[in-house]
């Protein structure tokens, strides 16, 4: 099937641009998508995807799918679309044993938020990096406490040097 006619939902074929579709048909390497709010990014990487997993040849796993996003909500939709579309061409190719287990796979799929996806990684590999395996992710008030401690503290120490002249001329500045 032509990306160019792709569903993306049964029966709503949309139109890409020659930039899109070279972003969906693009193999053998990563790849980044940077555009302005509403132009269809997401748009793009789920139908990217579905391209992946459906037609590139060879045929890719939803395993081997590293997808990373910056919001929840961008993450959120993007696996909903990408499932909507496997759905659509499953619905077409019923016997389709590959699209069939992709559709199973969706569930661990790895579509995310970045910050998501590097918690994920440290916790499976905490004990390499030596880090204690309880640890957890900051929320936004404590980050800014912790952030305030260490700004006075390196304060403190660059106010109490020797050399401190050239460290109190960049803070009048």
């Amino acid at each position: 099937m032509n990306a160019e006619n792709t569903p993306l939902s049964a029966g709503s074929p949309r139109r890409w641009t020659d930039q899109q579709l070279d972003a969906i048909r693009s193999v053998g390497g990563g790849l980044l998508v940077s555009a302005a709010a509403g132009s269809g990014k997401t748009s793009v990487l789920a139908e990217r995807c579905a391209y992946l997993v459906c037609d590139a040849r060879p045929r890719c796993s939803v395993s081997q799918l590293l997808v990373v996003t910056f919001t929840e909500a961008a993450a959120a939709e993007m696996k909903a679309r990408f499932d909507q579309t496997l759905r659509a061409r499953l619905a077409a190719a019923p016997d389709d044993v590959h699209l069939r287990r992709q559709l199973a796979l969706m569930e661990q799929a790895s579509i995310s938020t970045i910050h998501s996806f590097c918690h994920r990684l440290l916790k499976q590999h905490f004990q390499r990096l030596g880090l204690d395996p309880a640890f957890r992710v900051l929320d936004g008030d404590e980050a800014a406490l912790l952030r305030a401690e260490v700004v006075r503290e390196l304060f403190a120490e660059r106010y109490d040097r020797p050399d401190a002249a050239g460290f109190c001329e960049l803070i009048d500045a």
